[in-house]
């Protein structure tokens, strides 16, 4: 078998130069809709990695997108489907392979140039500007970027397979139906969208769809698409599987959902992460990390330069370096707050005593601002409870890591949760921000705080579940 052409670096760039010098000759190329008959040089080829797509496969595109078009209405839906899911099935590629633009420029003046005037067949335009742009967007590809290849005539119907396609349903390609049921969906409202190379962020979205039957109007897009945004800013999305998804945007649209469909958002079945062995996510690309914390349930505890086999492994950054660690325990809502320089300090290979006696370790948190808030949620028979406190409250205690700290919930509760939020949204939470230590939460089943819980889904949506 024979490697897949491809055109070599610049040639894609020597067409757009053409093409804007006017060159009569080039767009003359271009309007011929049979055949692309440019004289190009043997130089102007390499090989991809890959072997040959079908050879039929232009002819094959065509047939199938002239069978499936609504002729009536102009309706390309069934259409763009149907020759995305060909397209997808017959091109054995990977994800890097689909981001090579020069083999995609390559299929566009070759086997589907045919397909493609068929497919977008306005070129005639009379004005040169708006022909030129005609051009440059559905022939020449020059930007490689997850949103500009949701866009281009061919990688739009691979990626938008690709991305929705779901194994583990009946049928593979049910929700890969809703995305293409919405051109403007597909290519802008998600396609366009930063989490678009988050494919679990997109399954959510559209088994949302599913689920509640949701009408595709741009205010509903744009609403959606708006708050996964949200999500992204504080969550790293790629962890989170599509059900995660799903319940995000049922507890933020119960509005759009069917209520038959729609489960409780405050269930009795929900339980919190249990520790597991934890790398906090770095924050800042250019932060050197300065060392890592590393800490076992039995008190024993070390600085590395990797992250060791320890229950809780969390990175020290250069600009945390005069920040504070947060012990945060399972019992009694207690936090022990300990300086970083102290931590940072230590000379010895191993420490012991690092947790306070019987107590277990629920988190460890490391932040370098005292106006921020630490949330508080916990559990008891399966009622929800929130609170909020100023950082600030809670004084260093040296270098004494194994101390019981600060004593936060008076309450009985089965499990707990804490969490950095911003001090920013100190004012809009309202009566959920309390001074006192001893002061009980509020359920959040109270619907008198309704908006104070949407505002603290943004900032901490994983507790709604």
């Amino acid at each position: 078998m024979n490697y897949q052409k491809k055109f070599n670096t610049g040639v894609v760039e020597k067409l757009k130069n053409l093409i804007s010098n006017d060159d009569s000759s080039i767009i003359k190329y271009y309007l011929n809709k049979n055949e692309f008959k440019y004289h190009f040089e043997n130089n102007d080829f390499t090989v991809c990695d890959f072997y040959e797509i079908p050879r039929d496969l232009g002819n094959e595109m065509i047939s199938t997108f002239k069978s499936n078009l609504n002729q009536k209405s102009n309706d390309f839906r069934k259409a763009d489907f149907e020759c995305a899911k060909l397209l997808y099935e017959s091109i054995k590629i990977t994800p890097k392979q689909a981001s090579d633009i020069d083999f995609w420029s390559y299929l566009h003046h070759f086997d589907m140039y045919k397909y493609i005037h068929l497919r977008w067949n306005e070129i005639e335009s009379p004005s040169k500007s708006s022909r030129e742009t005609y051009i440059n967007r559905h022939w020449l590809m020059t930007l490689s970027s997850q949103k500009h290849l949701i866009n281009y005539p061919l990688t739009t119907l691979w990626w938008s397979i690709h991305l929705t396609i779901d194994d583990s349903m009946d049928d593979p390609y049910e929700l890969s139906k809703i995305y293409f049921n919405n051109n403007r969906y597909r290519t802008v409202t998600f396609g366009g969208s930063s989490y678009v190379r988050h494919k679990e962020a997109i399954l959510g979205i559209l088994e949302f769809y599913k689920i509640h039957d949701i009408k595709e109007t741009k205010e509903n897009g744009d609403r959606i698409s708006k708050f996964v945004n949200l999500l992204g800013g504080t969550k790293p999305l790629g962890f989170f599987k599509k059900e995660w998804f799903v319940k995000q945007l049922e507890m933020k649209f119960q509005d759009l959902c069917n209520p038959k469909e729609l489960k409780l958002p405050f269930s009795n079945s929900q339980t919190f992460n249990e520790p597991l062995n934890r790398i906090q996510e770095k924050t800042n690309s250019k932060d050197e990390i300065v060392k890592y914390f590393n800490l076992s349930q039995d008190g024993n505890h070390k600085l590395t330069d990797l992250p060791a086999n320890f229950t809780w492994s969390v990175p020290i950054y250069e600009s945390f370096r005069n920040g504070f660690l947060l012990v945060c325990y399972n019992e009694e809502g207690n936090i022990n707050k300990v300086t970083l320089k102290s931590i940072l300090n230590k000379s010895r290979d191993l420490y012991k005593n690092g947790v306070y006696k019987t107590n277990t370790i629920n988190n460890l948190l490391i932040d370098n601002d005292e106006n921020k808030l630490i949330g508080i949620c916990y559990t008891y028979k399966g009622n929800k409870y929130f609170k909020a406190h100023n950082i600030s409250q809670l004084k260093e205690n040296n270098d004494v890591i194994g101390l019981k700290g600060y004593q936060t919930v008076y309450d009985i509760y089965d499990k707990i949760e804490y969490k950095i939020l911003p001090s920013e949204c100190r004012d809009d939470l309202g009566n959920l921000y309390i001074k006192s230590f001893t002061a009980k939460g509020k359920s959040l089943k109270n619907k008198y705080y309704r908006e104070n819980w949407g505002i603290l889904n943004k900032y901490w949506p994983e507790i709604f579940i």
